[in-house]
């Protein structure tokens, strides 16, 4: 008998598949934790009110102005938060429009005038409002337009664009040390070094050209700032970084050369070789600039041959001028500056007085490629017919003589301007500390001129041209040393600095405003 088995089968029980993340679920759900901690972050910056320095928008026109609606706490010097209006203003609650009874004077200036370092009430300017009101029945306003970095020209072109709209009875321009300089500097990597040019050549006219902050505004440095402007305009992480990109591209030579290296590789060589020849001087490199051509190098003035020789400058005129507007504007240019014609210079069109005599430089306008701007030793009487001198720093040099033209005329058209909008106009020049009790290492003088020659040139304008003056920097020679120091956190005004300006200021600002 054959026994058979029936073998069992034994079916096993798979357990269900465990449904797999998908990819973008997972990086969704890392970007969504990024975004919680940086929102985190955010947060406690904004509780620790760090990161919030960042206060420049670009402008093609003027090179840059405040940030609008922007709160701002200043570290750097000092310790004061602030809160810029829609006009990048930071008075609080004040009005385009003028409150009835009132007397408004509009102080311009760079950032010794801005004076983020002390809370705006404690500024030169809020203290001698609160000193001088009433005046005649009058409140009186003093609205603070200074912004970091500011040239007399750039000063000059925010009175026309944004001061004026304010009804501003008294104009009152804060002159600092280097002012006068900085109305021919071209635009780098620092942010506040970005100008328009000006320039007032013998028997023409003042020329204020923006477009060096045009040619700026296209490198890829300035492209990204632009591209990251909300993020410049809200976040304070970026404002951490900011803040040190800001530090260093002053201060530190290789840190400009590196930048320039990304954004501008020819150029990065120049950089580099400066940053190298600084730290074998063991001090900072300075070379005058006086135009640059179209492929970044720079040219000086050329020594006379002979003692008895002036010197003009000549401009070699466009081969392929691009536009008609581009053509005249430079005509005009070269007739200023040929020797032909300095007893008489040709009409401007409309849309360049309006402009205020734009100067399209060869320097600096690319349609006017490839012409440049060279200085030959063709006869150009100087206004007190004696030799120009070839050392930029001697009064009589050529450079001297233009730089201090440049700033009468910006005086001028300033007073000028503040005079057909029925306003008054004063200068006022501020104490620097490189000059009244300069730390170690500091420069006390720019390229051979001391602030001291600066001020002089600033008398001489005022006094010729029949505009107030006051001299607050000689009011703080006469103080001793300890008390010279404790006007300056390290370069900018700490309190006691501010108090003193006021206590200097009211009264003048009194007088012109009774003789208003």
């Amino acid at each position: 008998m054959v026994a058979s088995t029936t073998a069992n089968k034994t079916t096993a029980v798979k357990p269900a598949p465990t449904p797999q993340r998908s990819k973008w679920r997972t990086v969704a759900a890392f970007v969504s934790c990024q975004l919680v901690a940086i929102l985190f972050v955010e947060f406690v910056l904004c509780l620790a009110g760090l990161g919030e320095e960042e206060i420049f928008k670009f402008d093609s026109t003027i090179g840059f102005r405040h940030m609008p609606s922007k709160r701002v706490t200043w570290r750097t010097e000092g310790f004061a938060q602030s809160n810029l209006d829609a006009d990048g203003m930071r008075e609080p609650g004040l009005t385009i429009a003028k409150p009835p009874d009132t007397y408004r004077v509009a102080v311009l200036g760079d950032s010794m005038v801005e004076g983020f370092q002390v809370p705006v009430e404690q500024t030169f300017g809020a203290l001698a409002a609160k000193e001088l009101s009433p005046i005649d029945g009058k409140q009186v306003q003093v609205l603070n337009f200074g912004t970091s970095g500011y040239s007399t020209a750039q000063e000059y072109l925010q009175l026309k664009r944004q001061v004026f709209k304010y009804k501003p009875d008294l104009v009152l321009l804060c002159y600092n040390s280097r002012d006068v300089f900085e109305n021919w500097s071209p635009p780098d990597q620092v942010i506040t070094n970005v100008r328009p040019a000006a320039v007032h050549l013998p028997g023409s006219y003042l020329f204020i050209d923006s477009s060096p902050v045009v040619r700026w505004l296209k490198t890829p440095r300035a492209k990204f700032l632009q591209a990251t402007e909300w993020f410049r305009q809200n976040s304070r992480i970026y404002g951490l970084f900011s803040a040190v990109d800001l530090e260093m591209s002053q201060k530190n030579l290789w840190y400009r050369a590196f930048i320039n290296a990304i954004t501008s590789p020819k150029r990065a060589i120049t950089e580099f070789k400066t940053a190298w020849s600084a730290q074998q001087q063991q001090g900072p490199a300075f070379q005058i600039k006086f135009f640059e051509d179209n492929t970044g190098k720079t040219k000086a003035a050329a020594p006379a041959a002979t003692p008895a020789a002036p010197i003009a400058t000549t401009v070699a005129a466009p081969s392929n001028a691009t536009s008609p507007a581009a053509t005249e504007s430079q005509h005009v240019f070269n007739s200023a500056a040929s020797n032909e014609s300095l007893s008489k210079t040709p009409p401007l069109t409309a849309a360049q007085a309006d402009q205020q005599h734009v100067f399209n430089s060869a320097a600096s306008n690319d349609a006017l490629k490839p012409s440049t701007v060279e200085v030959s030793k063709v006869a150009l009487a100087s206004p007190s017919k004696t030799p120009l001198s070839a050392d930029p720093a001697a009064p009589n040099s050529m450079y001297r003589q233009l730089i201090q033209r440049t700033l009468n005329s910006l005086f001028t058209e300033m007073r000028k301007e503040s005079a057909a909008n029925g306003a008054g106009f004063a200068v006022m020049s501020l104490p620097v500390r490189s000059q009244l009790c300069p730390l170690i290492g500091m420069e006390t003088s720019f390229g051979g001129i001391d602030y001291a020659q600066e001020l002089d040139g600033v008398q001489q304008i005022c006094a010729t041209e029949s505009i107030p003056y006051l001299n607050i920097e000689k009011a703080a020679e006469t103080l001793p040393l300890q008390q010279r120091e404790s006007l300056f956190y390290v370069v900018h005004l700490a309190p006691a600095g501010q108090e003193f300006i006021a206590r200097a200021v009211t009264p003048f600002l009194r007088q012109q405003l009774t003789n208003k």
